[in-house]
């Protein structure tokens, strides 16, 4: 039984810091953030968030890690219907489970992040939008930069949605990239 209560302790524990983080990067930049300044907003102890993370780039890359296992499973169990239909998924998916994540894709996030979610937006388009697009006419290099530059501009549509607080729906947003690349990839 004290297990449980342990195991709800650091789940609350562990939410309070992800929330207090979230707060704090809506107004500063991630590398302006101390663990001084998450503990303080999750009114918590140091001793306790160093409990949990070494520091804050170790908080956000368990963060990280969890939301990308959590969206490669999403990803994997859903069959796209069309180019459409994936990007729905996709940013429906990361407004729903990943608002941290969101947030450290902004300008004011860390550019850690940033890298990697380009490249798991690079290996998902590859496997579920390439298909939906005619190809035959690239190479596999040619396909390799249309997908560099095709993630480049996804990552840039949603990091200014991001940076105007998200004015758009995500349907409204699914629409604008779905308008975008269809004349792009004509």
């Amino acid at each position: 039984m004290d297990e449980n209560i342990t195991d709800i302790r650091i789940v609350k524990s562990r939410e309070k810091i992800q929330n207090a983080l979230i707060n704090l990067l809506s107004t500063y930049n991630f590398d302006e953030i101390s663990v001084k300044d998450i503990c303080k907003l999750a009114e918590i102890s140091r001793g306790t968030f160093y409990l949990h993370y070494q520091d804050k780039y170790d908080l956000v890359s368990k963060y990280q890690k969890s939301v990308m296992v959590h969206a490669k499973k999403h990803f994997k169990s859903h069959k796209y219907e069309n180019k459409r239909d994936f990007l729905k998924q996709a940013i429906s998916f990361w407004e729903n489970e990943g608002e941290l994540l969101l947030l450290l894709l902004s300008s004011r996030g860390s550019s850690e992040i940033q890298q990697l979610v380009k490249s798991l937006l690079q290996k998902h388009m590859e496997l579920n939008l390439l298909p939906f697009i005619t190809h035959e006419h690239m190479s596999q290099k040619d396909e390799r930069y249309f997908l560099v530059f095709l993630s480049n501009a996804i990552l840039g549509v949603l990091q200014e949605w991001i940076d105007n607080d998200k004015q758009e729906s995500s349907n409204e947003l699914t629409d604008i990239i779905d308008k975008i690349t269809t004349k792009v990839l004509r």
